[in-house]
């Protein structure tokens, strides 16, 4: 089956991605770095993808085309279902951070003072309140850098194929260029052809002249010879 170069790059990160997800899942205090380790994966699986995506579309239609579609579900599916699991870590590490915090509170403060650890309704919501803009800013920012590395794909994409499209266009011109040399040199030799024809057919009438000239002469020669022959006969026997 055909592959692209960093096919490979994208199945390490996501294998990787996984088995941290699972170490996490096994043990999951104290293991904030590690939810973020599994982000910076997850931005560069997408990336990966993201340029998968380009290059299955810019392919001619054929079995190779056909082939990277189906790897390119693959592995947004499971992109999608490491997302999954991540957010639900992310959950999970935050909750135990929780439990961790009352904890301590209690440990430090006597009974009397265990209600300064209690937070109010009113503090609560609004600590959700800063979590999710804080969640959602995280996102937009991590949708920003998607898309500022998809325009950056689709820049370098649009880049090579106006050089493609420049290099074809030399060619071609490079191509007639050569046409009309070919033409010109067949006209040429077209018209030595025609001048050798005419010299050969010019050759050989003065040849034939020559012949003629040749011809005439020796009858010239026959009949002097003939003439001085018969004034020679007749002055002896008259």
């Amino acid at each position: 089956m055909y592959s692209l170069p960093y096919e490979k790059d994208i199945q390490e990160i996501l294998g990787r991605a996984l088995q941290i997800q699972d170490q996490i899942k096994s043990q999951p205090s104290s293991q904030a770095k590690k939810v973020k380790e599994i982000d910076v994966l997850l931005q560069k699986a997408h990336s990966y993808i993201l340029q998968f995506q380009l290059d299955q579309k810019s392919m001619p239609p054929s079995q190779k085309k056909k082939d990277a579609r189906v790897k390119l579900s693959e592995y947004n599916a499971k992109y999608h279902q490491i997302e999954v699991k991540q957010q639900q870590l992310k959950l999970l590490v935050m909750t135990d951070d929780e439990d961790d915090d009352s904890d301590d509170c209690g440990m430090q403060f006597d009974d009397k003072f265990k209600k300064n650890c209690e937070i109010s309704e009113d503090e609560e919501e609004q600590r959700n309140l800063i979590k999710t803009r804080k969640k959602n800013k995280k996102i937009l920012d991590k949708t920003k850098n998607e898309l500022d590395n998809q325009n950056s794909m689709l820049s370098d994409s649009i880049k090579s194929g106006l050089s493609s499209l420049n290099l074809a266009r030399g060619a071609m011109l490079a191509l007639r260029g050569q046409r009309d040399q070919i033409v010109n040199t067949v006209g040429i030799v077209r018209e030595i052809g025609f001048d050798l024809m005419r010299s050969e057919k010019t050759i050989k009438d003065i040849n034939k002249r020559k012949l003629i000239n040749i011809i005439i002469l020796y009858l010239i020669i026959f009949l002097l010879f003939v003439t001085i022959i018969l004034v020679l006969y007749f002055k002896v026997h008259f």
